[in-house]
């Protein structure tokens, strides 16, 4: 999994249980906890204010301002390569290593 990604004019991050979210100078930078059970694998973009992130149990849709997992995407099946959003953010492309999920 990804472990840092940019989206739009920010810069989202993973350092081992705190998730952060910050512009690209470093400044007005938000960090989160994990304090879910499993592990984060990897993240991923998502609409802002959100990211996708990969546990050892499978993908779920991260809300910054509640700080939790607000919808639970997939259950593990592979590792993600890449997830795709449409212009409008209303669907995702999930890119696994051997097949394509449209949500």
């Amino acid at each position: 999994g990804q472990e840092r990604f940019t989206y739009k004019e920010k810069r989202c991050g993973l350092k081992g249980k705190i998730m952060y979210l910050c512009d690209y100078s470093g400044s007005g930078m938000k960090q989160v906890a994990w304090n879910e059970e499993e592990s984060v694998v990897g993240i991923y973009p998502a609409p802002v204010g959100k990211m996708v992130v990969e546990t050892e149990k499978g993908f779920g849709l991260y809300d910054f301002a509640s700080k939790k997992i607000t919808s639970k995407i997939l259950p593990k099946q592979t590792r993600v390569k890449n997830v795709i959003w449409s212009k409008s953010y209303n669907k995702a492309a999930i890119v696994l290593r051997l097949s394509l999920i449209h949500i």
